[in-house]
């Protein structure tokens, strides 16, 4: 289990990515999921919490859309929703989980692929488009934007990660649900 999380000081946006996965159970059964959260600091949360929203990025009818918040902790991240997810079989975050931080990085944004393909460029300019991508719903973390770029960081299923630039409009506009 671990959560990327992602603070835009410009917006004063947080988002993130939740992921699960009890491949490790020892039954042989593999479950994995990742939940996609954003939000903002309302003037009713206290100083180190944040409102956020979750839901299922595929879901046009707003059906699995749960409220919640987030708050940080000296040493780790709590977070909560009012509803059961889409994880619940892994861990019941209508109780609240807390994740502990380990390592800082700054990404201003957590973003979810809304294309089919998203090809990765070494700097942003259509001439230096590389054979690797990133496919639909898969998450990305947003370094730093540039004329319709993204500076983005994936992270894939066996654990390597990648830098490398993709266009703007590849990703889903706004929360990255």
């Amino acid at each position: 289990m671990g959560v990327q999380l992602c603070y835009n000081p410009a917006t004063g946006e947080i988002s993130g990515i939740i992921s699960f996965d009890n491949s490790n159970n020892g039954n042989g059964a593999s479950i994995s999921c990742d939940q996609y959260f954003t939000g903002y600091h309302k003037r009713s949360d206290h100083v180190d919490e944040f409102s956020i929203q979750s839901k299922y990025p595929d879901d046009t009818t707003k059906e699995t859309l749960t409220a919640g918040k987030l708050k940080i902790q000296k040493a780790s991240i709590f977070i909560q929703l009012d509803e059961p997810n889409s994880c619940q079989n892994l861990v019941d975050l209508k109780h609240g989980w807390d994740f502990d931080l380990e390592k800082r990085d700054e990404f201003i944004a957590c973003r979810v692929i809304k294309t089919s393909k998203a090809y990765f460029y070494s700097v942003p300019d259509n001439s230096a488009r590389q054979k690797s991508y990133v496919v639909k719903n898969d998450p990305v973390l947003i370094k730093s934007v540039k004329d319709g770029w993204l500076n983005v960081t994936y992270k894939n299923a066996k654990g390597v990660t990648k830098t490398a630039w993709i266009k703007q409009e590849t990703i889903r506009v706004g929360a990255p649900l």
